[in-house]
């Protein structure tokens, strides 16, 4: 689901003074500096991540932007940001620069509400040698002058925004970007009337208040949730006291809405309550996948029935086991974290040191980055890689990197491999880091002991015989506890275990007991 932030620039001094402003250029109040730093803690609050930025050429509207981005904690540097002069406020002609009460007195109210209010009826335009001339403007320099306007209304607003929403601000959205505009009034009431189809003489009583974020939750076809509000509206005056008519996401649509795209094939939910909830929300954003919701039924719980439980034991303990026996050392400490690359047994004969080191840093990469997402670790992050003399070959680690945080919405920056083999990344942190012990209690002495997880063993062992597999010929023999070798072999001769190893690696593998060793320990026999 992707964001839409809109938000109005603080304060002005012009607004404080009650002067038409429009195209002319003033400063924030103090006020209006508080408003900006409001808004930036009330997104930040979110936890809504900004990939791109769209505000107009006036510094008000600047201005909040990076006090907005400084509270978020972001640089302006590591943003994209477009500034573009139809993003402006509505040109306000000859009012610009006069206090609208005075202009009142003069004119007349009614005449002074048709100026302003109307959607159709622009204010008196500008003299073409009049100073306030945006041609007279550097800012302006490299338009047509015939492009630039001597006054509008809501409707040529309207009209010189829209271009600018299909051609940038929509492609950034469908690209799966969350997008944040800080503009005006009159301009960002003109999206608002094309995203909620409001009518012209409805959208003249909106007002868009300074400093105040205004979120747009968007689905893939750019639809806003606005129909959820016209639900709520048409149970109010049925509803009986006391009734809920609207409530917020529960924590399941939440990450539904942040992470939900068309590659999921299953959701499956073991609450029926929960059940249905996701279901009614699945069909609201793609009604078309609304069957791929599932009730779990079975009697196994869960977690046990799809492997999660075994998937986290394996994800967040300090080891992390990769593919072909490689795996992950992860470190904490107060100042950064520290991830140690390890090629364990995993040696091609066929291959030089160099092979090797790289075959193993390319499955590492793809690792390190899915950690960094799955325990959200940010700060400082340095992967200390096997050692490779080539420089084209940290070339071709340091790109994958950058490849496999492609799709990391956190903001990150990553540094080339030194001749060391250190890589340092930088990565903002979303949330608190997840951090899961992974430790059970020792089952043998029933005291304070604590052993790596036993869910784990069952694959140490399968990498350690795809190792010995590749290294020596004839049958594999290993002893284990007796419960695990029992384990192991369980069940008819075919269904077993130890069977479907000695398929996969075309190789005979026998699993003895050995009541010597501890419940988690094995040994090669041969």
């Amino acid at each position: 689901m992707k964001k839409l932030i809109l938000l109005r620039h603080g304060e002005s001094q012009w607004n404080l003074e009650n002067r038409f402003t429009g195209w002319t250029d003033v400063e924030l109040t103090k006020k209006g500096e508080g408003e900006a730093r409001e808004s930036g803690r009330l997104i930040k609050k979110e936890n809504l991540l900004i990939d791109t930025v769209h505000t107009s050429l006036l510094k008000r509207a600047n201005n909040t932007m990076h006090i907005c981005l400084s509270e978020m904690e972001i640089d302006s540097n590591d943003i994209t940001i477009k500034y573009d002069w139809r993003l402006n406020e509505r040109h306000y002609g000859a009012l610009q620069g006069l206090n609208k009460s005075e202009t009142a007195k003069k004119y007349g109210d009614e005449q002074v509400h048709i100026w302003r209010r109307s959607y159709t009826t622009p204010p008196p335009a500008l003299d073409y040698d009049d100073k306030r001339h945006p041609r007279f403007d550097n800012k302006y320099s490299k338009l047509n002058n015939n492009d630039l306007p001597l006054s509008e209304c809501l409707e040529d607003t309207v009209k010189r925004f829209l271009p600018y929403w299909n051609e940038y601000i929509k492609k950034d959205l469908e690209g799966g970007k969350n997008v944040l505009i800080v503009a005006h009034g009159n301009s960002l009431r003109a999206l608002v009337k094309f995203l909620d189809n409001v009518s012209d003489d409805e959208i003249l009583k909106l007002n868009i208040p300074t400093g105040s974020p205004l979120i747009y939750e968007l689905d893939k076809d750019l639809q806003t949730l606005h129909d959820r509000w016209i639900t709520m509206c048409k149970k109010l005056p049925r509803a009986t006291y006391p009734s809920k008519v609207l409530d917020e996401m529960n924590k399941s649509s939440l990450i539904l809405r942040d992470l939900f795209n068309d590659s999921f094939t299953s959701i499956v939910v073991d609450d029926e309550t929960l059940y249905y909830q996701l279901k009614e929300y699945v069909q609201e954003i793609a009604p078309k996948q609304e069957s791929i919701v599932k009730l779990h039924k079975d009697e196994s719980p869960i977690f046990e029935k799809f492997g999660v439980e075994r998937q986290i034991k394996t994800s967040f303990g300090q080891n992390v086991s990769m593919a072909k026996g490689a795996y992950l050392v992860i470190e904490h400490t107060e100042a950064l974290h520290v991830i140690d690359v390890n090629s364990g047994k995993k040696v091609d004969s066929k291959k030089n040191q160099e092979a090797n080191a790289l075959a193993v840093n390319k499955i590492s990469v793809e690792e390190v980055a899915r950690q960094l997402r799955l325990r959200d670790m940010g700060g400082i992050i340095v992967v200390d890689f096997i050692d490779l003399q080539n420089a084209k070959n940290r070339k071709i680690i340091y790109d994958s990197m950058i490849e496999a945080m492609k799709t990391d919405k956190a903001k990150h920056h990553i540094l080339p491999l030194s001749k060391f083999g250190l890589m340092q990344i930088t990565r903002q942190r979303v949330r608190p880091e997840m951090k899961i012990d992974t430790q059970e209690k020792c089952p043998m002495c029933a005291g304070n002991g604590k052993i790596d997880s036993s869910l784990l063993l069952i694959e140490t062992i399968e990498n350690k015989i795809e190792n010995l597999s590749t290294t020596q010929k004839g049958e594999i023999v290993i002893a284990t506890h007796p419960f695990i070798e029992s384990y192991i072999n369980k069940g008819w001769f075919f269904n077993s275990i130890s069977h479907k190893w000695s398929k996969k690696f075309n190789r005979k593998v026998i699993i003895k007991s050995d009541e010597r060793l501890h419940l988690l320990q094995y040994s090669v026999v041969n």
